[in-house]
């Protein structure tokens, strides 16, 4: 009864919802997702991926002689320069574009190398870390270089996605990926596979390496949305039970 006699009503007491659990989808489900991210940004996966490459390939080409005359060979020249500016930004413009693609945000040419440009000093601060830690367990019998492998694969990704330091991304990518840790590896599995191949095709004998190299180039923008995919599902999911 309350002060003023009128019967109140009790609410019964609601026990909170659990998360529901969900299936991680199989990693050879997302290749073709993969490919149609890839066609949907192929412009800024093609300078992301193989813009580099390709004027590295073109540059030391002309400078090595296919071309002789002296202003070809110092297109060469500029051509390689070029690429190593590239590669450097490319560090983190393919982060940047993973991840906002994988996402399905609006990202223009410009805005993803601004962004490459504000996040490189954190990607490649994690990516010294991440190198030291994984090839010193690697040194230690292997198994503690695939567990600092699984641990922080999603470290890049964190730092873009929620704007992180080094070491609050490292944490939440071990949050991350360890309810996935099976999916995880068979995704690196077909991304090794991928690599087998691209390889295979830069060492391709004369007179074809040349256009093999080329393909070798363009390639990996096929599964380049692989391990960002598979991020998102998780990020998506996170604290959700694995069925």
């Amino acid at each position: 009864m309350s002060k003023r006699g009128f019967r109140t009503k009790t609410s019964k007491k609601t026990e909170p919802e659990l998360p529901q659990p969900y299936t991680p989808t199989a990693s050879w489900r997302l290749i073709m997702p993969s490919l149609a991210v890839s066609r949907k940004w192929l412009l800024h996966s093609f300078l992301a991926v193989a813009t580099a490459p390709l004027l590295t390939i073109l540059g030391s080409t002309l400078v090595n002689g296919f071309v002789v005359i002296d202003i070809w060979a110092g297109l060469g020249v500029l051509m390689e320069i070029i690429a190593a500016i590239l590669v450097l930004l490319n560090v983190s413009a393919t982060i940047v574009l993973q991840v906002d693609a994988a996402a399905g945000r609006t990202l223009s040419v410009g805005r993803m190398y601004r962004e490459a440009i504000r996040f490189l000093p954190r990607i490649i601060g994690f990516g010294a870390i991440f190198g030291l830690l994984f090839i010193g367990g690697l040194l230690l019998f292997v198994v503690p270089g695939l567990i600092v492998m699984r641990r922080y694969i999603f470290g890049p990704y964190c730092i873009v996605e929620d704007d992180l330091g080094i070491r609050a991304a490292m944490q939440r990518s071990d949050q991350l990926s360890k309810p996935i840790t099976k999916q995880l590896f068979s995704m690196l599995l077909i991304v090794c596979a991928f690599g087998l191949v691209t390889v295979g095709l830069g060492r391709l004998p004369e007179p074809i390496a040349f256009y093999g190299s080329l393909l070798a180039t363009v390639l990996p923008i096929a599964y380049f949305y692989l391990p960002a995919l598979r991020f998102r599902e998780a990020y998506l999911n996170v604290g959700r039970p694995i069925k």
